[in-house]
């Protein structure tokens, strides 16, 4: 079994530590473990920011491996060198004389052995707290879970909502804070998420594996806040150590580490032999670039009955900028003499080389959604492809047409 600590984040120094690691890797435990170190030491508090209620379900019992009461008392110990009477409770807490007091806070709270310990915060709530006044003890912020199963499941400018509990906590406070972002690599969709966009963090590009950590900047300031993350362990290394009830299909990421693609994220490479064009094959000349500078397109694919976003061969914001007119002339008025000598495709790809003017028009580029150029391929596919579906060649384009541009997505 591999089990991923948090040590390599801590000594990095990051303001942003995120961690993306299998399941079952132990991290969410390393960082209880860290939190009731800093309150030891320091006195040091937190906050747990959940997405939405539904996870509070089982934040009552979020310390409950280190109670030091019944069986739990041989966990704390693994983890602590001196062992030492540790009571978590929620919402609460018992004084001396074994009675109970409530909370005084509007919010959920952690009491570590009858002292306030822990913040609960809902994201989806964030506005609700902007008001609040919160203790300068706190010096952790905890998001545990901030990769979704699915892109869908984020929330409506979550990253906004992320970073106003971020002003409201610690206002102007930034000496000695740390936020953690924790979260399982589970498919193909977890490379892409609104924190990895806003923090610059490009698993493809960059070329990230496993046991990979990498330091990231915002490119807008000179001094910027330092962000880490690291591309964590997988809980097993070979199938002996695999559950039965993990071994079958479409689970490989649980396993090895390896992004399962969901059905509607295909392989460019494999269902089409030639990259497609733009000037012949894209449906209403439309474009997607994405922050990576990569651009995607779409194309109606009829056996299949859908709409494939597929990856162009070169940067569409450039095309017609360095065409020459008089080559391009030519190429149209000896269409018929190219085609029957070379064939269509070297035909639209001479075409595309010396087109001397822009026609791709973008329906986002740099982080900005052209909402008429959308609006009008969204209605025109409607109208001329009722019940097509809609695939991605990769988790960017996924990302970027599920949560960026979702209002228009009903093809």
């Amino acid at each position: 079994m591999n089990y991923q600590t948090l040590d390599r984040l801590r000594k990095t120094n990051a303001h942003y530590k995120l961690c993306m690691s299998g399941r079952n890797t132990g991290k969410s435990t390393d960082m209880r473990k860290v939190l009731i170190e800093k309150f030891d030491k320091t006195g040091a508090t937190f906050v747990r920011v959940l997405r939405n209620v539904n996870y509070l379900v089982d934040a009552p019992t979020y310390f409950d491996e280190f109670q030091t009461d019944g069986k739990f008392g041989e966990f704390d110990k693994r983890f602590f060198k001196k062992s030492k009477k540790r009571s978590f409770t929620w919402d609460g807490y018992y004084d001396d004389k074994g009675r109970w007091h409530d909370s005084p806070y509007r919010h959920h709270t952690y009491y570590y052995n009858g002292v306030l310990f822990g913040h609960v915060l809902i994201l989806s709530l964030s506005t609700k707290y902007k008001g609040g006044v919160f203790p300068e003890s706190i010096m952790t912020l905890v998001f545990d879970e901030y990769i979704e199963l699915s892109m869908y499941d984020y929330l409506e400018d979550e990253y906004t909502a992320f970073m106003s509990i971020i002003s409201t906590v610690f206002r102007g406070r930034s000496d000695g804070v740390e936020v953690y972002l924790l979260g399982n690599n589970m498919n193909e969709e977890s490379k892409y998420n609104p924190y990895h966009t806003a923090f610059g963090i490009d698993i493809d590009r960059d070329g990230l594996r496993s046991g990979d950590l990498k330091i990231y900047a915002c490119d807008d300031f000179e001094v910027p806040a330092k962000i880490a993350f690291e591309f964590g362990k997988i809980a097993y290394e070979n199938e002996a150590e695999i559950p039965l009830l993990q071994r079958v299909a479409n689970n490989a990421v649980a396993t090895t580490g390896e992004f399962v693609k969901p059905p509607d994220i295909f392989t460019q490479s494999e269902e089409y032999e030639e990259i497609p064009l733009f000037i012949r094959h894209s449906v209403a000349a439309v474009y997607i670039r994405a922050e990576n500078k990569k651009c995607y397109f779409p194309v109606v694919n009829e056996s299949m009955q859908c709409v494939d976003f597929v990856e162009s061969e070169y940067d569409l914001r450039e095309r017609g900028k360095h065409g020459d007119y008089n080559r391009f002339k030519s190429i149209v008025r000896d269409k018929d003499i190219i085609i029957k000598q070379h064939g269509e495709e070297e035909y639209y790809r001479l075409y595309e080389q010396y087109v001397p003017y822009q026609s791709a028009r973008p329906m986002f580029d740099n982080r900005h959604v052209y909402g008429q150029n959308l609006t009008w391929f969204v209605q025109n596919c409607r109208k001329y492809l009722p019940g097509y579906s809609v695939r991605f060649c990769d988790g960017n384009i996924k990302y970027i047409w599920v949560y960026e541009c979702k209002k228009y997505t009903a093809i």
